[in-house]
């Protein structure tokens, strides 16, 4: 455990009043500025940390929900460097009001997981090539490839093999891009498909719903800037998000927890 201790200043030198949030009570309180930090939530201090130089932008943030609901949490503890009185209902809502400017850029991200069963034909190596289950076939090593395609005239298909859209850390999460629907008020359609050689390849596909059920479903994902709308809320316009994308970050790190992508190929 690492004990921290914390002081901050406003541009006359002058100290700043330290206040932490009350779990119990759920408000803001002053108190001293030490912290507690432990992979223990028991004995740690209830803050966001990582040892993550590009995930530390997005502590204390829900990236598992939709865009336009996506707002940071108040850390913690917060320093007050007003003279003015500053109550705990109006650091909350510093937070709550804070929300990021809608996205310009033409594209966006969304996960697709893609699973190997233990029955399939097919054998996805470490480099994500496949081969049926002869040796003679090793010597033309077919590419997984994962495929985009809008339905209508709003951006040109995305194809990428798997092994280069994959996630680092989980070689199941895939990253695939489409059409930003934020430029586009009727909303985003896009078929999702797995091929080899140029052939799609026949897998299961699953969807699940915002509810937590799954069903069998055709590959097909709506992308709506109105989450009630939109099929895959998981989506993002900034690259640097990707490795925490569908992650809610907020509080310790042992609470954290994992969203499943709205697509699922099972091959």
């Amino acid at each position: 455990m690492s004990r921290v201790s914390m002081e901050a200043r406003d541009q006359f030198g002058r100290y700043c009043q330290a206040q932490c949030m009350n779990s119990t009570s759920e408000r803001y309180q002053v108190c001293q500025p030490f912290l507690n930090i432990s992979l223990n939530s028991e004995i740690s201090s209830p803050v966001s940390f990582t040892h993550s130089i590009s995930s530390r932008t997005f502590l204390n943030l829900d990236l598992s929900v939709h865009p336009r609901q996506m707002h940071p949490e108040m850390p913690y503890i917060v320093f007050v460097c007003s003279r003015k009185l500053v109550t705990s209902a109006m650091i909350k809502q510093a937070a709550e009001v804070v929300r990021a400017p809608t996205s310009t850029e033409n594209y966006v991200f969304f996960r697709v997981a893609v699973f190997r069963e233990e029955t399939s034909n097919y054998q996805i190596t470490n480099n994500m090539f496949i081969t049926f289950n002869n040796c003679n076939f090793l010597r033309n090593k077919l590419i997984f490839q994962i495929e985009v395609s809008p339905y209508s005239d709003v951006g040109p298909i995305f194809s990428s093999s798997i092994e280069k859209a994959a996630s680092a850390f989980d070689p199941n999460i895939v990253y695939v891009q489409a059409p930003n629907p934020e430029l586009h008020k009727e909303g985003v359609r896009v078929r999702v498909s797995i091929l080899s050689n140029n052939n799609r390849v026949q897998c299961q596909i699953k969807c699940t719903e915002k509810d937590g059920s799954m069903h069998e479903c055709n590959g097909d994902v709506d992308l709506h800037s109105d989450s009630t709308l939109s099929q895959e809320d998981v989506f993002t316009s900034d690259p640097h998000s990707l490795p925490v994308l569908g992650w809610n970050m907020k509080g310790h790190p042992s609470f954290w927890r994992h969203k499943m992508p709205f697509l699922s190929f099972h091959c």
